[in-house]
């Protein structure tokens, strides 16, 4: 397994190091053999669980919750390989590539973050890992049951939770990768053909769903078939927000327009942005969205009281990394300042004055290719830079992003 964490091992030795504590010191303080704490500096042992946080307590206290997480994530990566092998059916190498390129979002997705220190990594790393796992075992299930929907009111908030979309999305497209071999495509392509065939009876019941659940189903079936189904999927839906511009959901219309700006389709991401522009209803549609998928709110909450109360600071936390990341979500970059806008015009600047966002906003404003930006954005963030001149950037502890932005 590649590293993308450090590991409890690597932990151990680092903080001998740091507490200027020998091997031999511990093994007394621990009442075990010297050997034995060489072998789990060494890397010839993993270290229990029980016996990391006692060497957590005895050398930096501080550092039991991350050591936790980091326990946690390496045995999430261990279960990740293992569900891969499954779903895998012993096909050679097969388990190997999946890991590899769902550690390669992994990592993408990390680094993305607007905190980039190795405890926060630890801490999202355990619930991004338990996604990727989810993801394998809904292929799995899919392929042993074809007949079953892939989206049902039971799973729709875990499908619509990040980072969730990230890994179900790189399996539906796993099959199509230029690295994939031969022997490989088959099994893969066999759960693009059932993910995408059952997606599309999802998405083309003749009757309109009686229940909030069912109906968001329904659209979030069309984003998916928007951002990874087939060309004759992407033409349908494309045909479909042109021609019942004035009867569908908004929903509907945001997370298709979502899924195939994100898909790539430059002539798409320019009405996404005119219709977030130029309807209200749009930009609350857009806004609730975004604190559904980054957990500011429920989706049973959202369909009882609409937009969260208070500011959706993990949402916002989000926009701003996609505009940061640009390279990665450069069909959406305007639409995204809009957002900002859009939140900012709500909730005031409340959610900008976190220091994480605020450093990152400040750090907008001043980039060299500033000159791109929306007037509009430009305006509003150099406004709640002007006005928070004296508030600190440092970043807060690894967690405080999170905690803040949970409405419920």
């Amino acid at each position: 397994m590649s590293q993308l964490f450090n590991t409890p091992n690597q932990w151990l030795r680092d903080s001998l190091e740091r507490a200027d504590f020998s091997a031999n010191a511990l093994s007394r303080q621990l009442n075990l053999s010297a050997p034995q704490i060489s072998r789990w500096v060494n890397d010839r042992e993993k270290i229990p669980s029980h016996h990391l946080r006692e060497i957590a307590v005895i050398l930096f206290p501080q550092d039991k919750e991350y050591v936790d997480n980091l326990k946690a994530c390496e045995e999430h990566e261990e279960q990740l390989y293992k569900t891969a092998k499954i779903f895998s059916c012993e096909e050679p190498g097969l388990a190997d590539f999946i890991v590899l390129r769902m550690q390669e979002k992994l990592a993408t997705v990390l680094t993305g973050e607007l905190e980039a220190t190795p405890r926060h990594h630890a801490m999202l790393g355990v619930r991004f890992l338990i996604a990727a796992q989810f993801a394998i075992r809904c292929a799995i299930a899919l392929r042993e049951s074809p007949l079953d929907a892939l989206v049902t009111p039971e799973n729709i908030q875990r499908h619509i939770q990040y980072p969730y979309n990230h890994f179900l999305g790189l399996l539906i497209d796993l099959g199509k990768d230029p690295q994939c071999l031969p022997l490989w495509r088959p099994p893969l392509l066999e759960f693009r053909q059932k993910a995408v065939r059952s997606l599309r009876q999802i998405a083309r019941v003749a009757d309109a769903p009686s229940d909030a659940h069912s109906l968001f189903i329904r659209h979030h079936a069309y984003h998916l078939l928007a951002r990874h189904g087939d060309k004759s999927d992407m033409e349908s839906i494309s045909n479909r927000l042109r021609k019942d511009q004035l009867s569908l959901a908004p929903m509907e219309r945001r997370l298709s327009l979502a899924g195939l700006s994100l898909a790539g389709h430059a002539d798409v991401s320019a009405k996404y942005l005119e219709e977030i522009r130029s309807s209200d209803q749009m930009r609350v549609t857009n806004i609730l969205f975004d604190a559904i998928h980054y957990g500011d709110i429920s989706l049973d909450s959202a369909h009882a009281s609409g937009l969260p109360r208070s500011a959706p600071l993990s949402a916002t936390a989000h926009v701003m990394r996609h505009i940061v990341n640009v390279e990665h979500y450069g069909t959406i970059h305007a639409v995204e300042e809009q957002t900002m806008c859009d939140i900012f015009a709500r909730y005031g600047e409340a959610p900008f004055r976190h220091p994480t966002i605020l450093a990152h906003l400040r750090n907008s404003v001043q980039a060299p290719n500033r000159q791109l930006m929306s007037a509009q954005f430009r305006h509003f963030a150099e406004q709640v830079c002007v006005s928070n001149s004296a508030a600190t950037t440092t970043t807060p502890s690894n967690a405080a992003l999170l905690e803040m932005g949970n409405d419920n």
